[in-house]
């Protein structure tokens, strides 16, 4: 079914003809998945998050340096709620290993808010790959380094 015709009100009107308005703008930009690879990072922000269900996440917004794009990354489950049978849990353990390590902290032991503190503002290589959740492509980071090591070969 097609969508109605619609006349612009004179509200949307002045809004969208202004000529100092840009349509979307003001509005942040949308994040990216880019082809798998390897890529430098920096760690904006990460921080935990409990569903409903009691499943513990990592949320992660990670900026790829070249383009300055937030890359599309969804939820780290890490634990709890319906993540017993995650065939991602161990994966998603080890890349948090490896992000953490690079960022300069000993990730043994560590509990989520330290974990949070470590990555937060890190820069580090990281090695993405794409996914698919709920029928949309992201990605995925499955391993890291810090920039000496990647440096150093």
């Amino acid at each position: 079914m097609p969508l109605p015709k619609r006349k612009p009100t004179a509200a949307t009107a002045n809004t969208v003809t202004a000529p100092n308005v840009k349509l979307g703008e003001g509005l942040p930009d949308a994040p990216q998945t880019f082809l798998p690879g390897e890529y430098r990072v920096t760690i904006k922000d990460a921080e935990p998050r409990v569903s409903k269900k009691s499943t513990l996440s990592l949320i992660l917004a990670a900026i790829e340096k070249d383009s300055g794009a937030q890359i599309n990354l969804p939820p780290m489950w890490m634990g709890g709620g319906n993540t017993a049978n995650a065939p991602t849990l161990a994966e998603n353990h080890a890349a948090i290993q490896y992000m953490v390590e690079a960022a300069g902290a000993k990730p043994k032991g560590m509990e989520m808010p330290a974990i949070c503190d470590a990555l937060k503002g890190a820069e580090m290589w990281v090695e993405l790959a794409e996914d698919q959740i709920n029928g949309r492509i992201c990605n995925r980071i499955v391993n890291a380094c810090s920039l000496a090591e990647y440096e150093a070969g």
